[in-house]
């Protein structure tokens, strides 16, 4: 089957490939990492807006430039003064000369550029520019009848731009949640927001629902989530932004108002929010009032007890962000503050919650800076939030040759730091009780030929979930990329993780055991000429000493017939796993817009045929079947089918 895959002729649009490959990179390592569907979701939905609205590189503008979410503050640097002090890049390949970037680098870029420099305000003068993509998912399974709702999972987003005003909303129906029904004749999760842009004083402004982030996120962070990056060296350096939320997590987003206003070298930017969060109230009839217990942060509201804990505690938050830019150094200070209308009292009878938030409100003092010098980036962020507890981060990012980069970062958050709404650089998502140093490199070997390495080591100075004692995490990883052509891409990613947790309890003290996981994984991608392409993958994860051992294989297969406005995509998969420990996450080409990293354990296969048809430029209709078939342990064979559709319209 694979001779067969290998051999036949295929067609595909190389930017859309392009596309999902970096999507894939990021996303099957934060999958592997965590179930983190909000972080995936906000990638996927950046690199898809970049695709419809390229950067204009020739702009030599920061500012824009920076869009290239993950370029590093040094390479968005020198970009801008090859423009201003060049003239203008004709070509990508005249990218790849550039101090700083390589071939790789360049092709990662390509999907997301324009050469043409475009006046936005006179595009959209001639009236204004609407989309709008409805998604409808479903997974044939039994009819659970504790679940309010149908099985659908319904999507619906829209977007309307006039000059320098934009508007947009979404709403999301979880699979069992109710739909147009019940007391509130709406769907389950609703986002709106109107923005405006300015080019004066009043950079933009945004009423409704926004995401902020500045310096290194330890303060404020509602975007990507901070995760650690071992072999992709881009994502280090902080980025400051406000901008119009559009993704379906529930949670990572503020709802108000926010203000960027820019004078010369100084920006201010401002907000206020105030939002129903979902939580779990502490069921003590003793209790004087109302307290919670923890937050609930799935989203999901499909049976009564989620029900009963959507909207039921008021989170007000406000910040104030102020940095100032002088040649090559920027720094700023972060000011933000949360409140809640009832008291949070998390359960704290066991020992690893000895530092968990306690009381309505917190506070969280930021300092940062971004200091370019020659060939090295040097940047820190310092916060301090409630009863003085310190979050930290010193790193460089250090180019020594044009094909060799180096980062070095160190991060320390103590037990204790609080920051609801942060996401600074880090292993956990709590941003508490972790400090670590993280090493990685890439460079250009030989002709063609690129090696990116990591290292991270990470110990945790208190007691964790399923640790009784501090403990510690070692992660490596090698990537090889072999580019001898524009045919051509060969990937090798070599990966090792050791962490520790609880085993045999004697005397009623556990003693700590270590868990090793490495895993190998292939990949071929080749294409003839720039209208083919055809990627094969394999992958095999051992997991000691408990999770035993994994292996899958997969072939996909992308067509579009020249001439016709169907395209389709296919993919078939195999695998066998010891257990869901050795499972092996993979990325699948999905709906625009919207993602789909299945975690691939037991014994069975997984296959899936994707369509689409443009019956015109502004219109698109897609549809997914995907199968999976799974031996259970009398070796009996269970089939899950699940259905996506999907309608575009751009006008």
């Amino acid at each position: 089957m694979i001779l067969f895959f290998v051999y036949l002729p295929v067609v595909v649009f190389s930017q859309e490939t392009n596309i999902s490959e970096k999507i894939s990179e990021i996303a099957e390592e934060i999958a592997s990492e965590e179930n983190d569907p909000g972080s995936i979701d906000q990638f996927s939905d950046l690199l898809y807006e970049l695709s419809q609205d390229p950067v204009r590189i020739n702009s030599g503008d920061e500012s824009e430039i920076s869009r290239l979410f993950f370029l590093t503050d040094f390479q968005v640097k020198i970009l801008a003064d090859y423009v201003r002090t060049t003239g203008k890049i004709l070509t990508p390949f005249e990218i790849a000369n550039i101090p700083g970037f390589d071939r790789e680098t360049t092709e990662m870029l390509i999907p997301f550029v324009t050469f043409v420099q475009i006046n936005r305000s006179s595009a959209d003068s001639t009236g204004p520019h609407q989309s709008l993509l409805s998604n409808f998912i479903i997974k044939t399974s039994a009819r659970d009848t504790s679940l309010l709702g149908s099985q659908w999972r319904i999507l619906t987003k829209y977007k309307i731009t006039y000059s320098s005003i934009s508007a947009g909303f979404t709403t999301e129906k979880d699979p069992g949640e109710r739909y147009l029904s019940g007391n509130k004749k709406l769907p389950d999760f609703i986002s709106g927001y109107l923005s405006f842009n300015g080019k004066g004083v009043m950079k933009q402004i945004i009423i409704g629902d926004f995401s902020a982030r500045f310096g290194q996120g330890t303060n404020i962070n509602t975007r990507l989530m901070g995760k650690l990056p071992l072999s992709s060296t881009g994502y280090l350096s902080g980025r400051n932004e406000i901008r119009p939320y559009t993704s379906t997590d529930e949670n990572k987003f503020f709802r108000g108002i926010a203000t960027q206003l820019t004078y010369k070298n100084f920006d201010l930017d401002l907000f206020f929010s105030q939002n129903q969060i979902d939580a779990a109230i502490n069921q003590d009839p003793d209790s004087s009032g109302a307290t919670i217990r923890s937050f609930y942060t799935t989203g999901l509201h499909n049976t009564v007890p989620g029900l009963l804990k959507k909207d039921i505690l008021k989170e007000s938050d406000y910040g104030v962000h102020l940095s100032a830019n002088y040649r090559n150094i920027r720094s700023g200070i972060v000011l933000s503050g949360t409140r809640f209308s009832a008291r949070i009292e998390p359960d704290k009878t066991a020992p690893e919650n000895l530092y968990d938030y306690v009381g309505t409100k917190n506070d969280v003092y930021t300092l940062y800076y971004n200091a370019t010098f020659k060939k090295s980036i040097f940047f820190g962020e310092m916060s301090v939030s409630i009863k003085n507890k310190i979050a930290a981060i010193q790193g460089i990012s250090f180019r020594p040759a044009s094909r060799l980069n180096l980062n070095l970062l160190y991060r320390y958050y103590a037990p204790g730091f609080v920051s609801f709404r942060g996401g600074g650089l880090s292993q956990s998502s709590s941003n508490s009780n972790e400090y670590g140093i993280l090493w990685n490199m890439t460079f250009e070997a030989a002709r063609y030929t690129f090696l990116s390495t990591g290292v991270d080591l990470c110990y945790y100075p208190w007691l964790r979930y399923r640790n009784s004692s501090p403990s510690m995490t070692k992660r490596y990883e090698l990537r090889i990329k072999y580019l001898p052509s524009q045919k051509i891409n060969l990937e090798i990613l070599y990966s090792s993780k050791s962490s520790t947790a609880d085993g045999v309890i004697e005397n009623q003290i556990p003693s700590p055991e270590e868990t090793l996981s490495r895993s190998i994984k292939c990949s071929v991608r080749y294409a003839p000429n720039e209208s083919v392409s055809f990627i094969t993958q394999a992958g095999y994860k051992i997991v000691q000493s408990s999770g035993g051992a994994g292996f899958l294989l997969l072939q996909d297969i992308n067509l579009k017939k020249s001439g016709l406005p169907v395209s389709l995509w296919f993919r078939y998969a195999i695998y066998n796993t010891a257990s869901y420990e050795s499972g092996i996450y993979t990325w699948e080409n999905d709906l625009l817009n919207s993602f789909s990293i299945p975690v691939m354990y037991g014994n069975g296969s997984r296959s899936y045929l994707m369509v689409s048809w443009k019956p015109s430029r502004r219109a698109e209709l897609r549809f997914k079947y995907g199968i999976t078939s799974s031996l259970d342990a009398n070796n009996n064979l269970k089939n899950s089918n699940e259905f996506r559709i999907q309608a575009k319209l751009t006008l």
